[in-house]
């Protein structure tokens, strides 16, 4: 989910590949979208990974409305009205591609992140018109390196904070990529943890939710 600088709740309806808005009162206010690969469509699930449900959203200062599809390996833009605008992104390992871009969000100045957390294991920066700017991440052992990521969170200085289930930590990297911070060994049962979305408060204290474990962590960034 997203609130946009009207005040409306911009909600992802995964299963029917659309997506919802909503006054905050929560009366409807109107539907985007629909299954297919078309511009204005979505496939929120991937037919490769089809027990997870991979679907984001996220507003620009200037009001635009970037999602996450998944099933089509791309970002899609919208206006503030559903009017589509632009789409980034195509299947591939390569710079500007994507596998399955799980998560999207944007920085003060319109810089656009996506997380990608298949094969690639990436945090992809764009500019507000889609230029590729840097990525960094990358399956591996190095500390700053991933291994399925499932969100991501930005700070109001644009620091980038990743939930990565796969190595049981969240890491903290500046707009750079650079790492500042890795929180690893986080609490989970003997099950495993299974990390959902990841949200950062006025206080600077991050929240990741574990859904396997049915649990929210709350790690302090500043002391």
């Amino acid at each position: 989910m997203a609130l946009d600088g009207q005040g409306r709740l911009l909600v992802v309806d995964c299963e029917n590949n659309r997506l919802r808005v909503f006054s905050t009162e929560g009366e409807s206010l109107a539907t985007w979208g629909g299954p297919g690969s078309g511009p204005g469509q979505f496939q929120f699930v991937p037919q490769s990974i089809d027990w997870r449900i991979l679907a984001e959203v996220a507003v620009g200062p200037g009001g635009e409305v970037y999602v996450a599809d998944a099933g089509n390996a791309r970002i899609q833009v919208f206006d503030s009205q559903g009017g589509f605008l632009a789409q980034w992104g195509e299947p591939g390992n390569e710079a500007g591609q994507f596998v399955h871009p799980v998560d999207v969000a944007v920085d003060g100045e319109g810089n656009v992140y996506v997380l990608d957390d298949q094969a690639t294991f990436k945090v992809h920066k764009f500019d507000a018109d889609g230029k590729l700017l840097l990525r960094w991440g990358g399956v591996g052992e190095a500390a700053s390196q991933l291994f399925e990521p499932t969100s991501m969170a930005l700070d109001p200085q644009a620091n980038v904070y990743v939930a990565d289930y796969g190595s049981f930590a969240a890491f903290q990297f500046d707009n750079r990529g650079q790492l500042i911070n890795r929180w690893g060994n986080l609490p989970r049962s003997s099950e495993g943890t299974v990390f959902g979305s990841a949200v950062i408060d006025s206080n600077d204290d991050l929240y990741v939710s574990d859904f396997l474990n049915h649990q929210i962590l709350k790690l302090r960034l500043t002391e």
